[in-house]
């Protein structure tokens, strides 16, 4: 099973429905705002006969996790079966970043981020913890595929079209290598 020029993916499971809590088990309902309960990557099945000719960068490899945008699971014209099982055909946009051998690759324009948080003080009003750190639009590349932007560069960002993602563990902020404004002199060692 090949598609000219999407990427087939196997999902473990679609949705985050239940917790363990104290030894049992939470259900939760997803279909409540279910774009926070989607486990929006996949093992790569099948690459296209094609990729995009951009001249963007698309390393995918069969075996590779796939991370995604969680439209991709939303919607279920991107699902078909195939011997008993579910797959799901993911386009070249909606493709974020594969992790293969401890390492994150993204795809296409995208660049992560670990977004930078500041703390705020005051002499003279009391704010509470849950409201002492805001976000700035600044921090360190945590994975990218354009060498003027390294990883580890410490870089001031657009916050339009960004958004958060948790790839292998790690918070992240998911955005197009052209939403990086400035790329500042100091580096994360």
């Amino acid at each position: 099973m090949i598609s000219p020029t999407k990427v087939i993916v196997k999902v473990e499971k679609r949705y985050q429905d239940e917790i363990d809590f104290n030894e049992g088990k939470l259900w939760k309902d997803t279909s409540y705002n279910p774009e926070w309960n989607v486990f929006p990557y996949g093992i790569v099945h099948s690459v296209p006969i094609r990729f995009p000719n951009d001249g963007l960068p698309y390393d995918i490899k069969v075996g590779d996790k796939l991370y995604m945008t969680y439209t991709v699971l939303m919607d279920d014209s991107n699902m078909i079966e195939h011997d008993g099982e579910e797959y799901w055909m993911v386009d070249m946009f909606s493709a974020l970043a594969v992790a293969r051998d401890g390492k994150v690759i993204p795809l296409g324009q995208h660049i992560l981020i670990k977004k930078e948080e500041e703390e705020k003080e005051s002499e003279f009003i009391i704010i509470p913890d849950t409201h002492k750190t805001i976000k700035v639009n600044r921090g360190y590349v945590f994975a990218s595929n354009d060498p003027e932007i390294p990883n580890g560069a410490y870089v001031t960002f657009e916050e339009v079209g960004m958004f958060e993602n948790e790839i292998e563990g790690e918070t992240v902020y998911v955005m197009y290598n052209f939403n990086i404004l400035l790329k500042h002199e100091k580096e994360n060692n």
